[in-house]
């Protein structure tokens, strides 16, 4: 299972980018049903901001768990899609 670490400038760009994810599940193409299920996956878990520096500059990072490897890419892609900075997977 992978963590990710995902950093937006601040709280207001990740609340912006869970505005934008939440949108794009009321889309819901069947034929992308796995990539909806990252969606998801990322909105039921609890969001714990952290202060985080990144290119020298004061961002927040926020952190989510329990993805397998494929969900993990899809995860990535999704979060710099709605304007995280940077998207740190471990």
């Amino acid at each position: 299972m992978f963590a990710i670490k995902a950093l937006f400038n601040d709280e207001i760009a990740v609340r912006e980018g869970f505005s934008s994810i939440r949108k794009a599940l009321l889309e819901n193409h069947p034929d992308h049903a796995d990539y909806y299920d990252v969606l998801r996956k990322i909105l039921q878990q609890q969001t714990h901001l952290k202060h985080a520096v990144f290119a020298e500059k004061d961002v927040v990072s926020c952190e989510f768990y329990g993805f397998d490897e494929k969900e993990s890419a899809m995860a990535e892609a999704a979060l710099l899609d709605v304007g995280a900075l940077e998207v740190i997977v471990e």
